[in-house]
Protein backbone atom coordinates (compact mmCIF):
# COMPACT_ATOMS: atom_id res chain seq x y z
CA UNK A 1 0.00 0.00 0.00
CA UNK A 2 1.47 3.55 -0.94
CA UNK A 3 0.49 6.96 0.95
CA UNK A 4 -2.45 7.59 -0.07
CA UNK A 5 -3.80 4.06 -0.05
CA UNK A 6 -3.37 3.21 -3.78
CA UNK A 7 -1.63 -0.36 -4.15
CA UNK A 8 1.03 1.00 -6.62
CA UNK A 9 1.75 -2.72 -7.79
CA UNK A 10 -2.14 -3.10 -8.61
CA UNK A 11 -1.68 0.25 -10.59
CA UNK A 12 1.52 -0.54 -12.81
CA UNK A 13 0.08 -4.41 -14.00
CA UNK A 14 -0.12 -5.45 -17.09
CA UNK A 15 -0.72 -8.81 -18.63
CA UNK A 16 1.13 -10.89 -20.71
CA UNK A 17 0.68 -14.53 -22.48
CA UNK A 18 2.31 -18.06 -20.78
CA UNK A 19 4.00 -19.81 -23.58
CA UNK A 20 4.15 -23.38 -23.55
CA UNK A 21 6.03 -26.26 -25.90
CA UNK A 22 4.39 -29.11 -26.93
CA UNK A 23 7.18 -32.15 -27.43
CA UNK A 24 4.77 -34.99 -28.70
CA UNK A 25 5.06 -35.83 -31.65
CA UNK A 26 1.47 -37.29 -32.49
CA UNK A 27 -0.24 -33.70 -30.75
CA UNK A 28 2.98 -31.83 -33.20
CA UNK A 29 2.09 -33.95 -36.39
CA UNK A 30 -1.51 -32.64 -35.98
CA UNK A 31 -0.65 -29.68 -35.54
CA UNK A 32 0.93 -29.24 -38.60
CA UNK A 33 -1.03 -30.94 -40.88
CA UNK A 34 -4.47 -29.07 -39.95
CA UNK A 35 -2.34 -25.94 -40.45
CA UNK A 36 -0.95 -27.41 -44.00
CA UNK A 37 -4.86 -28.69 -45.21
CA UNK A 38 -5.99 -25.09 -43.83
CA UNK A 39 -3.45 -23.33 -46.03
CA UNK A 40 -4.08 -26.00 -48.66
CA UNK A 41 -7.91 -25.17 -49.01
CA UNK A 42 -7.24 -21.68 -48.99
CA UNK A 43 -4.58 -21.91 -52.05
CA UNK A 44 -6.42 -24.65 -53.95
CA UNK A 45 -9.86 -24.09 -53.57
CA UNK A 46 -10.66 -20.41 -52.76
CA UNK A 47 -7.91 -18.82 -54.52
CA UNK A 48 -7.12 -21.09 -57.79
CA UNK A 49 -10.76 -22.95 -58.26
CA UNK A 50 -13.17 -20.25 -56.82
CA UNK A 51 -10.59 -17.25 -58.75
CA UNK A 52 -10.70 -15.86 -55.57
CA UNK A 53 -8.40 -13.17 -56.49
CA UNK A 54 -10.40 -11.64 -59.14
CA UNK A 55 -13.54 -9.37 -58.27
CA UNK A 56 -16.31 -9.94 -60.60
CA UNK A 57 -18.77 -7.61 -61.92
CA UNK A 58 -22.13 -7.75 -63.45
CA UNK A 59 -21.51 -5.91 -66.96
CA UNK A 60 -23.67 -4.47 -69.66
CA UNK A 61 -23.25 -3.68 -72.90
CA UNK A 62 -24.65 -1.47 -75.78
CA UNK A 63 -23.66 -1.40 -79.55
CA UNK A 64 -24.05 1.20 -82.04
CA UNK A 65 -23.81 0.94 -86.02
CA UNK A 66 -24.06 3.91 -88.15
CA UNK A 67 -23.60 4.12 -92.10
CA UNK A 68 -21.23 7.04 -93.07
CA UNK A 69 -21.63 7.61 -97.04
CA UNK A 70 -18.42 7.82 -99.10
CA UNK A 71 -17.05 11.62 -99.28
CA UNK A 72 -17.15 10.94 -102.80
CA UNK A 73 -18.80 9.31 -105.20
CA UNK A 74 -18.01 6.95 -107.50
CA UNK A 75 -18.23 7.62 -111.46
CA UNK A 76 -21.50 6.09 -112.55
CA UNK A 77 -19.53 4.54 -115.37
CA UNK A 78 -17.69 2.20 -113.13
CA UNK A 79 -21.15 0.96 -111.08
CA UNK A 80 -21.79 -2.55 -112.85
CA UNK A 81 -25.30 -2.54 -111.56
CA UNK A 82 -26.92 1.09 -113.09
CA UNK A 83 -28.59 0.56 -116.42
CA UNK A 84 -27.31 4.83 -116.93
CA UNK A 85 -23.46 2.64 -117.12
CA UNK A 86 -21.50 2.33 -120.17
CA UNK A 87 -20.40 -1.08 -118.45
CA UNK A 88 -23.36 -2.42 -116.99
CA UNK A 89 -23.70 -6.34 -116.49
CA UNK A 90 -26.52 -7.14 -118.64
CA UNK A 91 -27.10 -10.13 -116.64
CA UNK A 92 -28.43 -8.60 -113.47
CA UNK A 93 -31.87 -8.88 -113.19
CA UNK A 94 -33.60 -6.12 -113.04
CA UNK A 95 -31.25 -3.69 -114.60
CA UNK A 96 -32.38 -0.72 -113.09
CA UNK A 97 -31.39 3.19 -112.66
CA UNK A 98 -29.39 4.43 -109.77
CA UNK A 99 -29.80 7.23 -107.49
CA UNK A 100 -27.54 9.00 -105.33
CA UNK A 101 -29.78 9.24 -102.03
CA UNK A 102 -29.09 10.74 -98.71
CA UNK A 103 -27.78 8.16 -96.03
CA UNK A 104 -30.51 9.45 -94.06
CA UNK A 105 -33.53 8.54 -96.39
CA UNK A 106 -31.72 4.78 -97.10
CA UNK A 107 -30.51 3.97 -93.53
CA UNK A 108 -32.50 2.81 -90.35
CA UNK A 109 -31.14 1.86 -86.94
CA UNK A 110 -32.42 0.22 -84.47
CA UNK A 111 -32.32 -1.56 -80.88
CA UNK A 112 -31.40 -5.01 -83.23
CA UNK A 113 -29.49 -3.45 -85.60
CA UNK A 114 -28.62 -1.49 -89.12
CA UNK A 115 -30.21 -1.68 -92.45
CA UNK A 116 -28.56 0.24 -95.03
CA UNK A 117 -31.06 0.07 -98.29
CA UNK A 118 -29.16 -0.79 -101.14
CA UNK A 119 -32.26 -0.82 -103.64
CA UNK A 120 -35.26 1.77 -102.91
CA UNK A 121 -38.79 0.82 -104.56
CA UNK A 122 -41.40 4.07 -104.47
CA UNK A 123 -45.12 3.25 -103.96
CA UNK A 124 -47.66 5.72 -104.30
CA UNK A 125 -50.98 5.47 -102.89
CA UNK A 126 -53.87 7.74 -103.74
CA UNK A 127 -56.97 8.38 -101.28
CA UNK A 128 -59.85 5.81 -102.18
CA UNK A 129 -62.61 8.48 -101.90
CA UNK A 130 -65.62 5.88 -101.74
CA UNK A 131 -64.52 5.12 -98.19
CA UNK A 132 -64.76 7.45 -95.49
CA UNK A 133 -62.78 7.57 -92.04
CA UNK A 134 -64.68 5.20 -90.21
CA UNK A 135 -65.92 2.85 -92.88
CA UNK A 136 -65.39 -1.05 -91.41
CA UNK A 137 -63.81 -2.73 -94.42
CA UNK A 138 -63.17 -0.76 -96.73
CA UNK A 139 -59.64 -0.20 -97.50
CA UNK A 140 -58.83 4.26 -97.78
CA UNK A 141 -55.78 3.68 -99.76
CA UNK A 142 -54.78 2.26 -103.01
CA UNK A 143 -52.28 1.85 -105.20
CA UNK A 144 -52.04 2.16 -109.19
CA UNK A 145 -49.62 0.37 -111.05
CA UNK A 146 -48.16 3.19 -112.74
CA UNK A 147 -47.13 4.53 -109.55
CA UNK A 148 -44.04 2.16 -108.77
CA UNK A 149 -40.56 3.66 -109.28
CA UNK A 150 -37.02 1.45 -108.50
CA UNK A 151 -33.81 2.49 -107.94
CA UNK A 152 -30.41 1.49 -106.69
CA UNK A 153 -28.76 3.25 -104.38
CA UNK A 154 -25.44 3.85 -106.55
CA UNK A 155 -21.79 3.60 -104.50
CA UNK A 156 -23.48 2.35 -101.20
CA UNK A 157 -20.87 -0.66 -101.14
CA UNK A 158 -18.05 2.19 -100.80
CA UNK A 159 -19.24 3.38 -97.41
CA UNK A 160 -18.24 2.86 -93.96
CA UNK A 161 -20.37 1.14 -90.80
CA UNK A 162 -19.01 2.19 -87.81
CA UNK A 163 -19.27 0.09 -84.78
CA UNK A 164 -19.50 1.30 -81.57
CA UNK A 165 -19.87 0.13 -77.90
CA UNK A 166 -20.11 0.66 -74.60
CA UNK A 167 -19.81 -1.20 -71.40
CA UNK A 168 -21.07 -0.43 -68.04
CA UNK A 169 -20.76 -1.84 -64.71
CA UNK A 170 -21.58 -0.80 -60.84
CA UNK A 171 -17.96 -0.84 -59.83
CA UNK A 172 -15.94 1.21 -62.65
CA UNK A 173 -16.20 4.75 -60.99
CA UNK A 174 -14.16 3.49 -58.20
CA UNK A 175 -11.83 1.73 -61.14
CA UNK A 176 -11.70 5.13 -63.28
CA UNK A 177 -12.40 8.16 -61.15
CA UNK A 178 -14.30 11.25 -63.12
CA UNK A 179 -15.52 8.39 -65.52
CA UNK A 180 -18.99 7.99 -63.82
CA UNK A 181 -20.26 4.26 -64.37
CA UNK A 182 -19.34 3.69 -68.15
CA UNK A 183 -16.81 2.99 -70.84
CA UNK A 184 -17.44 5.01 -73.72
CA UNK A 185 -16.66 4.37 -77.08
CA UNK A 186 -19.21 6.62 -78.85
CA UNK A 187 -16.88 9.50 -79.24
CA UNK A 188 -14.76 10.39 -82.50
CA UNK A 189 -12.76 7.56 -83.94
CA UNK A 190 -10.88 7.29 -86.92
CA UNK A 191 -12.39 4.91 -89.00
CA UNK A 192 -10.34 1.17 -89.74
CA UNK A 193 -10.03 -0.17 -92.19
CA UNK A 194 -10.25 -4.05 -92.89
CA UNK A 195 -8.62 -6.56 -95.46
CA UNK A 196 -8.37 -10.30 -96.24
Amino acid sequence: MGRFGIDVDSLCSYTTEKQVVVRHKWAGLLYYSCIFVVVLYIVIVQVVYNRGYLAFQALSGTVRATYMPPSEYAPLSSLKYCNQSAAANRSIVPLLPCVSWDASLTTQTSASGLLVGTRITRKLQRRNASCYELDYGCSPWYETGGDTVSAYVGGVEDGTILVQHSVSSQSVAAILPGQGESLDSFGEREAATLSG
